[in-house]
């Protein structure tokens, strides 16, 4: 709406038509004609809520509306202090380990306006509509729907929309535990508000930092008004890393609640990086690299296994390689045609109880000849974002970007 007349009368006719919350995503709320502005706060002043990301409408979000304390709800239960741009965010703001609902207190404002709720969100580093700016990675992909939640969650608080069932005792910090500790029982619990007693549904999940899932089953419980449900699960053996445990409360009369802790997982030995030694490969050529380990003794039985992963998680081609004495084992591999243009290669140590340890590293196939046409692709999507707008317009039929 900064510009064009066509989308400030669009924007003037849907805030006329009302809604119960009002969200700008990184964009100007100064950019609305001034009648459209009006007709918006009104509103706000009236009851609607307000969610601003990035760009705060001066005008409105000034020092004396703030209001200093957030729902305890709002800003907990999301493990945005473990994520690897919640710890970046951390050291800009010299948060000194923070925990969850420290950083995310941190990142938000309230305002008093009127019998409205209003909230301002911002990202040090940067935002896309309302997440902040991640540069693409797998496990990007995977951080990028937490970050996801904080929205949703701001933008129900901002609704009105507050839970009847919160989480509770939620760990504020990530869970650290040693390999050697696993399995290991954890316990999740749920309290409940709701006005009469009901049947609550506790879907649970383990979620690695690269995206992979392990269902840990739904249980369902009784619950009385002001009463806990508590559910102890199994944490099997696992590679190190980090890891979400996520859980979903429902009751029949649908979601009601949603929260997830992190959980990193350790290990005396491991993979402590891959180095591959260029960047880029085309069909026909050999893509090589380095697997460095981390530690020392390693058992008769441990090998590291290499696996090449297609831009779909497809393992298309894998080695079994023996540990060096001196932490290095070397890799190579041929690419073939069918080959994804965004490839990594996997590095996992492995013992008699499985993975121990994962590290990858990124490298592309690129595609330049056509037939008898060159490819030639000025500009593409960036981030996060970018790798969903790509697979968008893929499955639209765009093959060729000139931008």
């Amino acid at each position: 709406v900064d510009d064009g007349e066509t989308g400030r009368d669009r924007a003037l006719r849907l805030i006329r038509r009302g809604a119960d919350v009002f969200v700008f995503g990184s964009c100007s709320f100064e950019g609305l004609p001034t009648e459209a502005q009006y007709y918006l706060l009104r509103q706000v002043v009236d009851g609607a809520g307000l969610v601003c990301f990035d760009r705060m409408p001066k005008a409105a979000f000034t020092e004396d509306r703030v209001v200093e304390d957030l729902p305890e709800w709002l800003v907990s239960g999301l493990p945005l202090a473990s994520l690897p741009k919640g710890k970046e965010m951390a050291a800009t703001l010299k948060l000194d380990e923070p925990g969850d609902a420290d950083l995310a207190a941190a990142l938000m404002r309230r305002y008093r306006l009127g019998k409205g709720r209003a909230l301002g969100v911002s990202y040090p580093g940067g935002t896309v509509a309302v997440t902040p700016k991640l540069d693409f990675s797998y496990q990007a992909l995977h951080e990028y729907e937490y970050w996801a939640a904080l929205a949703v969650k701001s933008v129900l608080w901002a609704a009105g929309r507050d839970p009847a069932v919160e989480l509770s005792d939620w760990p504020q910090t990530e869970l650290n535990l040693n390999r050697s500790e696993l399995p290991k029982s954890v316990e999740v619990a749920v309290a409940s508000n709701l006005p009469r007693a009901a049947k609550l549904d506790l879907t649970c999940a383990l979620s690695s930092e690269y995206g992979e899932r392990l269902d840990l089953g739904e249980h369902n419980q009784q619950v009385e008004p002001g009463g806990t449900a508590k559910v102890q699960l199994e944490l099997p053996k696992l590679r190190a890393g980090h890891y979400r445990l996520e859980m979903i409360a429902s009751s029949p009369r649908g979601v009601e609640a949603f929260g997830a802790q992190g959980i990193h997982i350790t290990s005396t030995r491991g993979v402590e990086e891959v180095v591959l030694g260029q960047e880029f490969a085309e069909v026909g050529e050999s893509i090589a690299g380095v697997v460095a380990l981390r530690g020392q003794n390693f058992a008769e039985d441990e090998k590291v296994r290499v696996r090449l992963r297609d831009s779909e998680g497809r393992v298309f081609a894998r080695q079994d390689l023996p540990v060096d004495p001196s932490g290095k084992v070397q890799f190579a591999f041929a690419i073939p045609k069918y080959a994804t243009i965004l490839t990594r290669a996997e590095a996992v140590l492995m013992d008699a109880d499985g993975e121990v340890e994962q590290a990858s590293a990124q490298f592309t196939v690129p595609q330049r000849r056509r037939g008898q046409f060159h490819l030639l692709m000025w500009d593409y999507p960036h981030g996060v974002l970018g790798y969903w707008a790509l697979r968008s317009m893929r499955e639209a039929g765009v093959t060729v970007i000139l931008s």
